[in-house]
């Protein structure tokens, strides 16, 4: 009977501290799951919170896969380029990028990817109706331990001042074109003493043998070089350009042979900003 008694104990205290760990075990559980319950709705929130963030901005967000699959793209992205969600969810990122631009991308992004520096990277996106959308920015590499899980770029859209740069060099070679082939030689100067020569076309050198370079190099070169006896004239002239905004005035001009030239000056004045 005394050792029923103890074996009777025993399996008391083994069912007794079977249930302590049981519920011990319960409540760990518990505690686990509203911990990982509350962290999960703290970064539900926070994601929520950061992609408002980026849809807000209108810049163009993505995060590309190394095998150039796109894993994120924001809303200016997306309306930029003309592509839904769900399409991009499906693309890579070179179905977007201009055929021509293709090789510069994938270079840029094996340099990211081997863990070197960019810089400003420009990129020209193809947009869904075909349109070329030129982009600048910086992208950067994400790692997961020691392995590079992602790229992620931030760009501006610069198509705007890029069809103005065009459009501007495209005016000065016709600008060029038209001061290289005309008669007169024209120049700018400052309105003060001792009206220094700001700019002059290039066909002064055929006229009066100076180079560009010669005549803007000292801001005297104009005025040392008009004829003594025409230049007191010359200077007292001026008032009336000033006061009625254009004047014309002939004069001598030592050319770069040490000769004189006459010239005839028609001035205007150009408003400043």
């Amino acid at each position: 009977k005394p050792f029923e008694d103890r074996e009777r104990h025993d399996t008391r205290q083994a069912a007794l501290a079977k249930h302590r760990l049981e519920r011990a075990l319960q409540e760990a559980n518990a505690t686990l799951e509203a911990t990982v319950l509350a962290r999960t709705a703290a970064l539900t929130q926070s994601e929520a919170q950061l992609r408002d963030l980026f849809d807000g901005t209108s810049d163009l967000i993505q995060s590309v896969a190394p095998d150039g699959r796109l894993l994120f793209v924001n809303r200016a992205w997306r309306e930029t380029l003309g592509y839904s969600a769900d399409e991009v969810a499906e693309m890579n990122i070179f179905d977007v990028i201009q055929a021509d631009c293709r090789d510069h991308c994938r270079s840029f992004m094996q340099r990211i990817i081997a863990g070197e520096n960019a810089g400003l990277v420009e990129i020209s996106f193809r947009a869904k109706d075909d349109r070329v959308v030129v982009a600048e920015g910086q992208v950067s590499l994400s790692i997961e331990g020691s392995r590079p899980v992602a790229t992620r770029g931030i760009f501006r859209d610069i198509t705007a001042r890029k069809q103005a740069e065009t459009a501007l060099r495209s005016l000065n070679t016709r600008l060029d074109f038209l001061l290289s082939s005309s008669p007169a030689t024209i120049y700018t100067c400052e309105a003060l003493p001792p009206y220094a020569a700001t700019f002059i076309s290039a066909n002064l050198t055929g006229l009066l043998g100076y180079t560009v370079k010669e005549f803007l190099a000292s801001p005297g070169f104009w005025a040392d070089r008009i004829h003594p006896e025409d230049r007191d004239r010359v200077f007292a002239g001026l008032p009336r350009l000033f006061a009625h905004g254009t004047h014309l005035h002939e004069y001598r001009f030592q050319h770069k042979d040490g000769s004189w030239r006459w010239m005839r000056d028609a001035l205007r004045v150009v408003p400043g900003p």
